[in-house]
């Protein structure tokens, strides 16, 4: 719109075109259709955004699966269990169950695992459980038999 504004009927320009088909021609400098370059970068940032969700993802799990191979097995019980309303898989939410537990030193540890599983619907406060833990970082725990189907 800027070129045609610019340039009155009758003004001269430069056109390219194809040769051996003259009716492909363009007026050179002038981009009639297109996106701008910084139009690409969103689906890039996108996928770096997926990388960097699949990274931090198995980041996680290869915690689980070294604390299912090497963790330390302790007692504790449940605190509170809730369904997290605002996230839905049809007519499913998931469950947040969140536990206590005592580590080899007897201190008091906290825990929580959000899950699918809709076993922890069942789950009521005050209920035993069994936590496997990482000695290196009692921190990271994970609940171990009260989630399994029986």
């Amino acid at each position: 719109l800027d070129f045609a504004e610019s340039h009155p009927a009758g003004s001269e320009i430069t056109v390219s075109y194809d040769p051996a088909d003259p009716t492909k021609n363009k007026i050179y400098g002038v981009e009639i259709a297109g996106l701008p370059k910084w139009v690409f970068l969103i689906p890039v940032g996108f996928f770096v955004a997926g990388v960097v969700i699949a990274l931090m993802r198995r980041g996680k799990i290869s915690k689980m699966v070294s604390m299912y191979e090497t963790g330390v097995e302790g007692r504790g019980t449940i605190e509170g269990v809730r369904s997290i309303w605002y996230i839905h898989m049809g007519r499913k939410h998931p469950v947040k169950v969140e536990y206590e537990f005592k580590d080899e030193l007897a201190v008091v540890r906290h825990g929580k695992v959000s899950t699918w599983n809709q076993r922890a619907n069942e789950l009521r406060a005050g209920q035993e459980c069994t936590v496997l833990y990482s000695r290196d970082n009692p921190e990271h725990s994970i609940l171990y038999d009260v989630l399994v189907t029986k």
